[in-house]
C-alpha cells in the first residue's frame, strides 16, 4: 500500500516536471494601455475602445466621486452603455458631450447617475440641446445625503 501511494505521488510529480502548470493556463502578452490627460479623458478613451461604433445608451457619472460611477458598471453592463466621467456642469466641449455627439444614436437614451448636487441640471439641459428628448434622459438617485458618511 505504501509503495503504491509513493508511485502515484512520483508519478504526479513526474507529470508536474514534464507538464508545467503555465502551459495551461491562457496567456496573453499583450497589454493595451488606455490613457488620457485626466480622469474624464480617460474614460473617455475606454468608451471608445469598448464601443467604437453607436451606440442606444449612454452612463453619466461624476468624475469626482467614484461612489456612482462604481455602483453603475453593473447598470452600465446591462445596458451595453460606456460609462462617461462628467465635471458637476459638463461643459460643451467634454470629452463626455463629444462621446454623446459622435456615437449615441438619435433616439438614444442617457442615464445620470447621481442627483442633482452631483451632477447638475444644466447637464439635462445641455443633453436636451444635443437633440436628446426629455423621454430619453433619465436620473437616477438615492435620497439626497443630510450628513457627511
Amino acid at each position: 500500500m505504501l509503495q503504491a501511494r509513493f508511485l502515484l505521488l512520483s508519478f504526479i510529480i513526474l507529470l508536474a516536471l514534464i507538464f508545467p502548470a503555465n502551459i495551461f493556463a491562457v496567456t496573453d502578452n499583450e497589454t493595451e494601455r488606455l490613457s488620457g490627460s485626466n480622469r474624464m479623458a480617460t474614460m473617455y478613451e475606454i468608451a471608445l475602445h469598448q464601443y467604437p461604433d453607436m451606440v442606444d445608451n449612454v452612463v453619466l457619472a461624476s468624475g469626482y466621486g467614484f461612489a456612482d460611477a462604481l455602483a453603475g458598471v453593473p447598470f452600465a453592463h446591462q445596458k451595453n452603455a460606456p460609462i462617461l466621467l462628467v465635471d458637476k456642469i459638463p461643459k460643451t466641449n467634454s470629452h463626455a458631450i463629444q462621446y454623446i455627439t459622435d456615437h449615441l444614436r438619435t433616439d438614444g437614451k442617457v442615464y445620470i447617475l447621481g442627483g442633482s448636487g452631483v451632477i447638475s441640471l444644466e447637464c439635462e439641459t445641455m443633453l436636451k440641446s444635443l437633440g436628446v428628448t426629455p423621454e430619453n434622459i433619465t436620473r437616477i438617485a438615492g435620497p439626497i445625503a443630510t450628513r457627511p458618511l
